[in-house]
């Protein structure tokens, strides 16, 4: 998500209400992340209060948005832009990363689960987690899974599984 510092009068980030001031558009755009309550099957299907969900981290790079770096990366990051740079899971955080048909990742990405609609360049090392391929999905390089679920992806990468460890 894009927050324009200075723009505090509208919900969404980088719109302007009529009669407001426009934002300064040489200021960059700053990407930050939104507060979610994750709450686990388990504990929705027993009911579960407030205070037993989780709080959850989702980052977002919307459509038009072209990102160029490495991120860390923590909770749910939703690809509908750009990205050209490596994602990498934070240390003992556990992350999903989501490229929609408008997204295109061209860098390497380990995540513990990766579902790919747009398109992909690299590496994708989800070592004991799940990679989803799905029907629209571009995806060429190299991709470590402990599952795979390809459906009808046009995919051109060496697959090497990687057994979950036991703990």
């Amino acid at each position: 998500m894009i927050n324009y510092p200075n723009n505090h009068q509208n919900d969404q980030p980088g719109l302007t209400a009529l009669g407001q001031a426009m934002p300064d558009v040489l200021k960059t755009p700053v990407l930050t992340q939104v507060e979610t309550l994750v709450v686990d099957d388990a504990d929705a299907r027993e009911g579960a209060s407030s205070e037993t969900a989780k709080a959850g981290k989702l980052s977002m790079i919307e459509q038009g948005i072209t990102f160029t770096g490495n991120a860390a990366l923590q909770g749910t990051c939703t690809i509908a832009g750009q990205i050209v740079g490596n994602l990498k899971e934070q240390a003992g955080a556990t992350s999903q990363i989501v490229i929609t048909e408008t997204g295109s990742v061209k860098g390497d990405i380990f995540s513990h689960k990766v579902s790919v609609m747009g398109t992909c360049s690299g590496t994708i090392d989800a070592s004991g987690g799940s990679v989803d391929l799905h029907a629209k999905s571009v995806v060429n390089g190299h991709i470590r899974y402990g599952q795979l679920q390809v459906n009808g992806a046009d995919l051109n990468a060496t697959l090497e599984r990687v057994a979950k460890v036991s703990a």
